[in-house]
């Protein structure tokens, strides 16, 4: 058993030394942990490891993976870290950065993450920026997600014409590569426009999200897609359709928009495209009513459905 310690230890550590060497800055406090502390306590996680029959959990097999210089296994650890503590979120940009000067390309957009919470004491906007303009132009496989980070970073901050026009820009990016949050927030955009040519923008939008390849992103915006489709279609002079509306509203409620129920009581008390129905119109009041909606409950009241 030792004999097998000892040549676990022997080939990994010059593995370690020579990562060491080419720590770069973000990674100097962490200098301790990856170049000592970590590898004094080897011997003992490898005993255990093999006493118990058993190759060490994930997470040490990934730690010593990327301590031997492996990019993917960097990566991979950076990441994991990225949601959690300050202090984990420091040694997930170190990580990160270790990975990215190896060429995965792909660390920019996670770092630009870090640096883009405005929650976090690590916040810093224009590091934020320009890590996703780095994955954007090295085309990493987060291209889209980081020009739809982009879009939020300057829709937020629209203290100017240029950037509103930058976050219409970034979504429109992220939208024609298929990322289904930046075509519904480009469909509110337009919808809040209210003009004949931006609520036809808006549609193509709102279209383009729920029929996007990218299934649990998909499943965020689509009961608010449905829902404002079916308003578009119940409201707008130019594409008044009230069969269509009446269907978006349904896929509406049946994705989990609840808001939808009230437009559903309201065309069936007044028979918008059907006949007036009183039960099925009290039904749908009666959802967000139970809730307290006021809108709701005085709609109860004016159609006398109580």
């Amino acid at each position: 058993m030792k004999s097998i310690v000892f040549i676990l230890c022997v080939w990994f550590s010059p593995q370690v030394y020579s990562q060491c060497e080419s720590l770069p800055n973000e990674c100097e406090f962490m200098r301790l942990e990856i170049c000592e502390e970590k590898t004094l306590s080897l011997v003992d996680r490898i005993n255990n490891s093999i006493l118990n029959g058993v190759l060490p959990h994930n997470i040490d097999t990934l730690y010593l993976s990327a301590l031997s210089g492996d990019d993917r296994s960097q990566f991979t650890l950076g990441v994991d870290l990225s949601n959690n503590s300050v202090s984990n979120r420091m040694k997930s940009i170190c990580w990160l950065t270790l990975s990215r000067k190896s060429g995965v390309t792909e660390s920019d957009h996670f770092i630009g993450k870090i640096y883009g919470d405005y929650d976090s004491s690590l916040y810093d906007i224009n590091k934020a920026i320009a890590h996703y303009k780095m994955s954007i132009k090295s085309q990493s496989a987060y291209s889209e997600d980081s020009y739809f980070e982009l879009g939020l970073i300057y829709e937020s901050n629209v203290s100017s014409t240029d950037n509103g026009e930058l976050a219409i820009k970034y979504f429109e990016k992220a939208s024609d590569l298929g990322h289904p949050e930046a075509s519904y927030n480009l469909g509110v955009e337009y919808q809040t426009i209210n003009s004949a040519t931006s609520i036809n923008r808006a549609i193509k939008y709102y279209r383009r999200s729920i029929e996007s390849d990218r299934q649990e992103m998909k499943k965020i915006v689509e009961p608010f897609a449905f829902n404002n489709l079916g308003v578009i279609y119940l409201t707008s002079k130019n594409h008044y359709n009230p069969a269509l509306s009446l269907s978006f509203f349904n896929k509406a409620v049946s994705a989990g928009a609840i808001n939808a129920n009230y437009y559903l009581g309201y065309i069936y008390a007044e028979g918008i495209g059907v006949n007036v129905d009183n039960n099925l119109a009290k039904k749908y009041f009666n959802v967000l009513a139970s809730e307290g909606d006021v809108k709701s409950i005085n709609a109860i009241k004016m159609y006398r459905l109580n």
